[in-house]
């Protein structure tokens, strides 16, 4: 919310709903862009390649793990 007084800036009063800037932080394309965003980085910082080959590959199965998990669900 901002207060728009003749003749001078606006200022700013309030900082917006909290209710909807939790459902907008809150989304997990955001999570995924962020951790790509970093990923490359974070792979460079191991400086033994073959510890950042297993790191790739521990990732690889968590999410195999959880496709396997969902296929195996009663339901």
């Amino acid at each position: 919310m901002y207060a728009l007084p003749p003749g001078e800036p606006a200022k700013r009063l309030q900082a917006g709903r909290d209710d909807v800037r939790q459902v907008l932080t809150a989304d997990w394309q955001n999570d995924y862009a962020d951790f790509a965003v970093q990923l490359k980085s974070r792979l460079r910082q191991i400086e033994d390649e073959a510890a950042r080959r297993e790191v790739i590959a521990r990732m690889n199965r968590m999410l195999q793990g959880y496709e396997e998990q969902r296929h195996h669900r009663p339901g």
